[in-house]
């Protein structure tokens, strides 16, 4: 069996080691290869360790955790990041979307989700808290700014195109959208590299946030 290798990072001891504990126990896939209290001793560990996942507070003393997030993607590309905090601020939200999460959990949902975060991010795609999916297209629904970038035109984007946007600003992942759709995996991951192409994004994570930018979170299949 495969197991994912995650970095645990955040400056509660009790609750570093609870987690530790819970992922270990519950789950025999996620192996913990390691616990930093500060975003230092996490870029530290991730050059010694080989790491798939960093699961990281945001609010941190020292290098925060939106910090630590743009020096862990600058660093190991490989290592993806997912942030797990009590905080849903706007601003800590998209300052770690920004930096390059994959992922924006809050601490308050059942372990179950943390679990399921876990596997989203380290099968390529993008898990965001429903809480935080919320506001963040509250807050794009009342502000009455042009996107900083024009939209492509409504006939460059398929019915396909916007179904998977759809999808992905929902926090879905590859083989989600497969089922939904009832396509194949590879069918799904071929679509989504032609869309990344026409918004002109880098990856999943990107086109999750354009889409959810751009209204399709609020959107529903006709």
């Amino acid at each position: 069996m495969e197991k994912i290798r995650v970095l645990l990072v955040d400056d509660h001891p009790v609750l570093l080691d609870g987690l530790a504990t819970l992922l270990e126990v519950k789950c025999p896939d996620i192996e913990v290869v390691g616990l930093a209290q500060d975003g230092a001793a996490a870029l530290e560990l991730c050059g010694c360790r080989e790491v798939d996942i960093v699961l990281l507070d945001i609010r941190m003393p020292g290098m925060n955790g939106v910090d630590t997030t743009i020096e862990l993607r600058r660093l190991y590309p490989a290592v993806k990041v997912i942030a797990l905090t009590t905080f849903d601020d706007e601003e800590y939200i998209w300052g770690a979307l920004n930096a390059g999460a994959s992922g924006y959990i809050l601490k308050n949902q059942p372990w179950q989700e943390i679990v399921r975060a876990v596997h989203t991010v380290f099968e390529g795609g993008v898990l965001l808290d429903p809480g935080v999916v919320a506001k963040v297209v509250r807050k794009l629904n009342k502000s009455k700014e042009p996107p900083a970038e024009p939209a492509p035109e409504s006939g460059e984007l398929t019915a396909r195109d916007r179904d998977l946007l759809r999808l992905l600003a929902q926090g879905k992942d590859a083989r989600e959208i497969a089922a939904i759709l009832f396509l194949n995996d590879h069918t799904v991951r071929n679509y989504l590299c032609r869309l990344y192409e026409r918004i002109e994004v880098r990856d999943r994570t990107d086109a999750a946030v354009w889409a959810i930018e751009h209204g399709y979170a609020a959107k529903r299949q006709k």
